[in-house]
């Protein structure tokens, strides 16, 4: 149904912009080296689960690469993730600025979404 996959993407959009607002590609591609969520999150003291989920998400959208390793560990603390060739257009510093840009998308959905609420 049309309705499942208006959640979807709006799950995925707002998976994409938790990314790009913790600037976690800055973090990805300040590493060299494929991360753990755990290892992200111990770094910025977050909560490791949630951001697997959050990078879970991103990976679906080929924004970053998932690595799956030792089975007999939390995918949190095993798997690792890496920005993929092209998409480190989320970093900071990348002269697209489409990181800036995606917090706008964000929040034009957001007021479509009140103005939605309001009328109802």
């Amino acid at each position: 149904p049309k309705h499942i996959t208006f959640f979807a993407n709006s799950l995925l959009e707002t998976a994409v912009w938790t990314f790009a607002e913790l600037a976690i590609a800055d973090h990805l591609a300040a590493a060299n080296e494929p991360q753990t969520a755990d290892e992200i999150a111990k770094n910025q003291g977050w909560n490791s689960e949630y951001l697997y989920r959050v990078l879970r998400a991103v990976a679906d959208a080929d924004i970053v690469r998932e690595i799956e390793s030792d089975r007999t560990m939390e995918p949190e603390k095993r798997n690792r993730f890496q920005l993929t060739e092209d998409d480190h257009f989320l970093t900071s510093n990348h002269p697209s600025k489409a990181r800036d840009i995606s917090f706008f998308g964000n929040q034009v959905l957001l007021l479509k979404r009140l103005y939605f609420i309001y009328l109802s």
